[in-house]
């Protein structure tokens, strides 16, 4: 009995540390003079000192970020389900040649420490009219 309270323990342990990640969205490959979104996005809303890692010279900064909250709920058959995100969005664009990596963001995602993957974005060649 007592290894299967530790084994749910141990489970929801790492379900929370799951719930507390935060999601990033950036295209892998862009060029030169080419705008491209990069977002955040957490599965709650409650976000506290969100802060993007910070993101090299080789990108400038054009819009963010941007926060945009969602929440949904659904009742079927008398089972309600409810699911909120909050999003920040940034536009970029492309600066100069090379691969660079832009490290993890940092946020208090339901009182806890989340950081995110950090995000490796390939610039070569110009993108079209530049």
């Amino acid at each position: 009995m007592n290894k299967f309270f530790a084994i749910l323990t141990l489970f929801l342990v790492c379900a929370a540390s799951v719930l507390a990640q935060i999601q990033v969205n950036a295209p892998q490959r862009v060029a030169v003079g080419e705008q491209f979104r990069l977002q955040y996005t957490v599965q709650t809303t409650d976000v506290k000192g969100f802060r993007a890692g910070n993101i090299p010279d080789a990108f400038e900064v054009l819009m963010g970020p941007s926060t945009s909250t969602q929440q949904s709920f659904q009742m079927i058959n008398g089972h309600t389900t409810s699911s909120s995100s909050v999003t920040y969005t940034y536009i970029l664009s492309a600066e100069k040649n090379g691969t660079f990596t832009i490290p993890g963001a940092r946020a208090k995602v339901d009182g806890k420490d989340a950081v995110s993957s950090p995000v490796k974005i390939t610039v070569s060649g110009k993108a079209p009219g530049v």
